[in-house]
């Protein structure tokens, strides 16, 4: 049996984090010692709710989506979905490279994320259990 050797090549990359919505400028506040720590301000706190500060990612809503439609973005309701189509477009655009037909069997994006997406999950199991509906993929 002859060896097989399978190569991985990172081509492109990108960020949407707290410190910025475009990895140069989250990179170069990382190096000046940014935090991205503020006031949070996604989601009404009552008096129970002891923290006040979160790293949060700004909006991202007005920023251009070229693979997408305005019908079709408008499904994606949870951040995360908009985020990761946003970093995957913008890294696919970096690396220079056009995905051609003979390409696109041998090629993968791998997207990671810490906690995104939760609201999404939540919020499909809300509806589950109260109105009885399921949920659809990549929309609450």
């Amino acid at each position: 049996m002859g060896s097989s050797h399978r190569q991985a090549v990172i081509l492109g990359y990108d960020a949407v984090c707290a410190l910025g919505t475009r990895f140069p400028d989250a990179w170069e506040k990382a190096l000046r010692g940014d935090s991205g720590i503020g006031p949070l301000t996604r989601f009404p706190m009552d008096d129970n709710f002891p923290v006040r500060i979160a790293g949060e990612v700004e909006s991202i809503d007005d920023l251009d989506y070229p693979f997408l439609k305005p019908r079709e973005r408008a499904k994606w309701t949870s951040p995360i979905f908009k985020h990761a189509m946003l970093t995957t477009s913008r890294a696919i655009e970096r690396s220079g490279i056009e995905i051609t037909p003979d390409i696109a069997p041998r090629t993968a994006i791998t997207y990671s994320s810490a906690l995104g997406g939760l609201d999404a999950a939540l919020e499909a199991d809300r509806r589950l259990v109260k109105e009885n509906r399921l949920p659809k993929p990549f929309t609450n």
